[in-house]
């Protein structure tokens, strides 16, 4: 590896290699390097130059390989987000209106909120779609305290059975026609 020089001190040091310091520039033949077949100069504590390493060569990015999300999957992080915002101001609407305690309100919406918020990275598993189930039971029975929230149960538990059930089927229609894919790409090649 060849070794470059480099000014010890500040740019505005004499020995900085600039063309009006009278010092020899890294490249030239008189730098000391050895190349030149000059002695190279002093280390740090002469003022002379010192040794640097050439830099690496630029290694591509590291592209990092996305997991291969479910549709169920997808589609049931977008009703919990967009539900996440709704049963917020759900809450705030119980409060505002005076229908339950501040307590109750604003505590029960922020824990739901924050139950409905730690569902969606659990819905790589199993258990993401059973705890999606429980909330949207929980969030019907709360209409026993509010009863509008009759219709925003009513909408979101809707809008989840149908991404639960029309979801699973196009995995699994998608999933045959990998199959399918796959084995068509086997028989294709000798």
């Amino acid at each position: 590896m060849e070794a470059v020089t480099a000014p010890v001190g500040g740019s505005g040091a004499p020995d900085s290699g600039s063309p009006d310091s009278g010092a020899p520039d890294a490249g030239s033949p008189d730098s000391g390097s050895p190349d030149s077949g000059l002695p190279e100069q002093g280390g740090r504590a002469s003022g002379g130059r010192r040794a640097l390493r050439n830099p690496r060569t630029p290694r591509a990015p590291r592209m990092r390989v996305r997991r291969q999300r479910s549709v169920q999957e997808s589609l049931g992080s977008i009703v919990l987000g967009f539900q996440v915002i709704i049963v917020g101001l759900a809450a705030l609407v119980a409060f505002g209106l005076h229908k339950l305690p501040p307590l109750v309100a604003l505590g029960g919406g922020a824990v739901a909120v924050v139950l409905l918020l730690a569902t969606i990275p659990l819905l790589r598993y199993r258990v993401g779609f059973v705890i999606g189930w429980v909330l949207q039971v929980a969030l019907l029975a709360t209409a026993l305290l509010v009863p509008q929230m009759l219709i925003v149960a009513i909408l979101f538990g809707g809008m989840w059975a149908f991404c639960m059930i029309r979801g699973s089927r196009i995995d699994r229609d998608n999933k045959a026609l990998a199959a399918a894919r796959a084995a068509e790409d086997d028989t294709l090649e000798p």
